[in-house]
């Protein structure tokens, strides 16, 4: 018995600060800590609507799988995570006029819609082009493209 507790209490001190370290590293690599030095939501309030456990790609490096909470409302594009992976991972708030409309690229179940936001235009932020559609389904209009 003592031997359990024992492995369970060191596998506990291990696993703890390997997975936030894991959360930090995914946040740096992949673009989000970059995108929140400018679109931190901090105490701005969001009225808009939330879809949860939707599926984002940030960067080249980040995938964040059935682990987004995706919002869309009058003050803009609310991105957050799951807080099992919040550690440094602050809310975004993206206003209106810093979405680039999205491109969309391959066809099919392949496809992903690409956004751009003006103050991290080296972040692609990638999502499915249904999740695309609902969050610029908030004014202003839908301005999905298709690239050539």
């Amino acid at each position: 018995m003592t031997g359990m507790l024992l492995d369970a209490l060191v596998l506990a001190v291990l696993f703890v600060p390997a997975w936030l370290g894991t959360c930090w590293l995914l946040a740096g690599a992949g673009g989000w800590q970059r995108m929140a030095e400018h679109y931190a939501q901090g105490d701005r309030p969001f009225s808009g609507t939330v879809r949860r456990f939707q599926r984002l790609s940030l960067g080249g490096l980040a995938n964040y799988g059935r682990c987004l909470v995706a919002g869309s409302g009058p003050e803009g594009i609310r991105l957050a995570v799951v807080r099992l992976v919040a550690v440094a991972h602050p809310p975004l708030l993206v206003p209106w006029d810093d979405v680039v409309p999205p491109t969309i690229r391959g066809v099919g179940p392949l496809a992903v819609a690409e956004f751009r936001f003006a103050r991290t235009p080296d972040v692609p932020v990638r999502v499915r082009p249904a999740l695309a559609r609902w969050l610029l389904s908030v004014p202003p209009e839908n301005r999905l493209t298709r690239s050539a």
